[in-house]
């Protein structure tokens, strides 16, 4: 039984401008979803709609296979942890944690003790007596956070919640919340903007552009067999290399050709045509630099543009006839601009796009 779903919600306002459109999506007991895409996707607005703080225009949300469409928000069982902390600056830290317990009447002694439970789960028992002002960005947001824990929620909602944080707390603050999710086995809704943030976090990987659900699935299976150009393009730091080809199939296999000069076969069984604009992916790491050994893939001997080497790994631009592109090889490089060097990229490493609708072509 899903402790979420979203049966084809969409969610209009009065300009006409939509911020979603039919997303459908179901969220299982105990997992860590993430919410991914760039700014404007619509992944703040989704979590509005299922925390009740908004209103779909059409679709449904079921918690615990109820409808909650017309649930107020108090009481839908859900909890939210936003960007900005949203702590009440007039209590203390003991009074932040347990204000949603005051508010649904738990008795004094109960509310007592899981302050004191959450406050030390989270370490910030020599807290207790502070207001928010004399924290850091770190320590508040350790108080939203068990701000949340303290009601034990259906559902955990976190709307980008470490995006105001350097990255050294930004790493230790995540790891707190895949401990917490591992120990209490809760069902959380992560959003974030960041690609790493998300490979690290989610079981499961949703990605959302312009209101429209590109892709769901592991964070392997979004990397390697990404369902089109968008969500190939979004993984991946530099980006995956897309180069515009023709091509034609012959004798059970595809010819392709990257400018003038480039040609490779590739395996092709199927019957039907190929479309009229073909876009060749593939990711820098998987360019093997100095090897020329493949046979029938793309590989070839090509002049060194730049070179960024940065320690732990190397990116390199690379030319070779019409094709441009980018590879990353780990460590140092001793290689010098304007040389060139042998290149391959494995066959089962290449990616295939129909130009025109941007979708995978397997």
């Amino acid at each position: 039984m899903p402790a979420l779903a979203l049966k084809e919600l969409s969610k209009s306002y009065e300009s006409g401008a939509a911020a979603l459109q039919e997303v459908s999506l179901e969220v299982a007991q105990g997992e860590l979803l993430v919410i991914l895409g760039p700014s404007g996707s619509g992944k703040s607005t989704l979590l509005r709609l299922i925390a009740g703080l908004e209103n779909p225009t059409s679709g449904a949300i079921y918690i615990d296979e109820k409808l909650a469409n017309s649930v107020p928000p108090r009481d839908r069982d859900i909890a939210m942890v936003f960007q900005d902390y949203a702590l009440y600056p007039h209590f203390n830290v003991a009074q932040n944690l347990g204000f949603g317990l005051k508010m649904r009447h738990y008795p004094k002694k109960e509310i007592q003790a899981r302050i004191i439970e959450i406050a030390q789960m989270l370490g910030i028992s020599d807290l207790l007596a502070r207001k928010p002002k004399e924290l850091s960005g770190g320590q508040r947001q350790r108080v939203a956070l068990g701000r949340a824990l303290a009601r034990n929620p259906k559902v955990f909602l976190f709307d980008e919640p470490l995006s105001n944080l350097d990255p050294s707390l930004r790493v230790q603050l995540r790891q707190e919340i895949r401990h917490i999710h591992d120990s209490l086995h809760a069902t959380m809704v992560y959003v974030t903007h960041d690609q790493h943030e998300a490979m690290l976090m989610g079981e499961r990987i949703v990605i959302l552009h312009a209101g429209k659900l590109e892709q769901v699935g592991a964070p392997e299976v979004l990397y390697c067999k990404p369902e089109n150009m968008f969500v190939a393009g979004f993984f991946g730091s530099p980006s995956i290399n897309i180069v515009e080809c023709c091509a034609a199939s012959e004798n059970g296999q595809i010819i392709i050709r990257c400018g003038k000069e480039k040609a490779f076969a590739l395996p092709w069984e199927k019957s039907s045509p190929l479309p009229s604009r073909l876009s060749l992916g593939f990711r820098p790491e998987d360019v093997n630099i100095g090897r020329y050994d493949y046979t029938n893939t793309l590989c070839g001997k090509a002049s060194i543009l730049s070179r960024e080497a940065m320690g732990s790994e190397t990116i390199v631009l690379l030319k070779d006839g019409e094709l441009q592109f980018c590879a990353r090889s780990l460590g140092f490089l001793d290689i010098v601009p304007g040389t060139s060097i042998p290149y391959a990229v494995a066959r089962e490493k290449l990616h295939l796009f129909d130009t025109e609708s941007g979708k995978r072509i397997s």
